[in-house]
C-alpha cells in the first residue's frame, strides 16, 4: 500500500506542477490551477482508496466528487474562455490527461470491486 501512497502523491505533485504550467503565469488555462492544486490531495486518497480492502464507500464519493470536478472545471473554463487553453497547449493536454487518470482509477477500483463481489 505504501508504494502506492507514494506514487499518489507523486502523481499530485506532477498534476500541480503541469496545472501551473498551463497557467502560463497568468496569460494560460487559468481555470487548471485550483483543480490541479486539489490533486495533491485526490492522488493520495485515490491510491488509498484503490488499495483499500474495506467497503467501497470513499470510492463512492470520489466518483461523486469526480463529476462535480469536471462540471465545475468545464463552467470555470467556459467562463475564463477555451481560447486560452489554445496558447499552453501541449501542458493543458498533458495535465487535462493526468487529471482524468484519477478518475479512470476510482472507475476502475469500483469496477474490481463489483466483479468481486466487494460492497
Amino acid at each position: 500500500m505504501l508504494k502506492y501512497l507514494i506514487a499518489g502523491i507523486a502523481l499530485g505533485l506532477l498534476s500541480a506542477l503541469l496545472s501551473l504550467m498551463a497557467a502560463g503565469g497568468g496569460h494560460g488555462w487559468n481555470s487548471a490551477l485550483p483543480f490541479g492544486l486539489m490533486s495533491l490531495v485526490l492522488y493520495p486518497c485515490v491510491s488509498v482508496a484503490y488499495t483499500n480492502r474495506g467497503p467501497g464507500l470513499g470510492l463512492v464519493l470520489l466518483a461523486v466528487l469526480a463529476v462535480f470536478l469536471d462540471g465545475a472545471l468545464v463552467a470555470r473554463t467556459l467562463r475564463e474562455g477555451v481560447h486560452y487553453m489554445y496558447a499552453v497547449w501541449p501542458f493543458a493536454v498533458a495535465w487535462l490527461a493526468l487529471w482524468l487518470f484519477w478518475q479512470v482509477a476510482v472507475i476502475a477500483a469500483l469496477v474490481r470491486r463489483r466483479r468481486h463481489g466487494v460492497a
